[in-house]
């Protein structure tokens, strides 16, 4: 079994601190080894390779931010909730595409999250659905 971490510490403590400093390395590396998982060099480089963020569709931001926006006034309120449920009725949203919806509007909901809405905004949608979504929001009634 090979345990790349291993290799890596070991070899990085004996450059740095001859044979103590290689122990040293050995002894970290395999810790992190077996917490991660790591037995071979494929499994690292897959693990260091950057991840393609998700694509949002503009039916997932408008729900996200109609989640947002409720949660804007402090409590999202059952009137908030209902506006929510008549808008996935009027895009005709069943079955995953509602589920789809509802975990948009509640991810919307969470404070830490908003960031992460106005990045997917920006990354992932033309200027026609950003302004097709805004001039939208706007003629709602929040």
């Amino acid at each position: 079994m090979i345990w790349p971490v291993t290799i890596i510490a070991g070899l990085t403590g004996l450059v740095v601190a001859s044979i103590p400093g290689a122990l040293l390395g050995i002894l970290l590396g395999s810790i992190v080894d077996r917490n991660l998982g790591f037995s071979s060099w494929s499994q690292l480089r897959a693990r260091l390779q950057p991840r393609p963020a998700k694509k949002l569709n503009a039916q997932q931001v408008l729900f996200m931010l109609l989640g947002h926006l409720a949660k804007s006034s402090g409590r999202v309120t059952p009137e908030h909730i209902q506006l929510a449920r008549l808008e996935m009725q009027r895009l005709q949203l069943f079955g995953s595409a509602q589920t789809a919806a509802i975990a948009a509007f509640s991810a919307g909901k969470d404070p830490s999250r908003a960031a992460s809405i106005m990045l997917s905004i920006t990354e992932n949608m033309t200027d026609e659905e950003i302004n097709s979504v805004a001039s939208y929001i706007q003629g709602l009634d929040i």
